[in-house]
């Protein structure tokens, strides 16, 4: 198996007086790192947007209940002030 392109000045990388590969081993090193941080970066975007979606649907969840017992609070109100005036 072949390795890619871009590692093959790594993986031929034999003696540290190659100066003159250096400067491509430093740059794909450092893109390489770029990358990793990158990525990792962008994963925590995306645990926090979802962790924050999370909780904007628990908080939709609670006002939704809390609409539904203010509701039911109208109609036992309106129900009761409706016996008192019958009675």
């Amino acid at each position: 198996m072949k390795p890619a392109p871009f590692l093959v000045p790594l993986l031929a990388w034999t003696t540290w007086a190659n100066w003159a590969a250096l400067p491509l081993v430093l740059i794909l090193v450092l893109a390489l790192v770029l990358a990793l941080v990158l990525t990792v970066v962008l994963l925590l975007a995306l645990v926090f947007v979802l962790g924050l979606a999370l909780v904007l649907a628990l908080a939709l969840v609670v006002a939704l209940l809390l609409v539904l017992l203010l509701a039911l609070a109208l109609v036992v109100a309106l129900v009761l002030a409706w016996r008192r005036r019958r009675s």
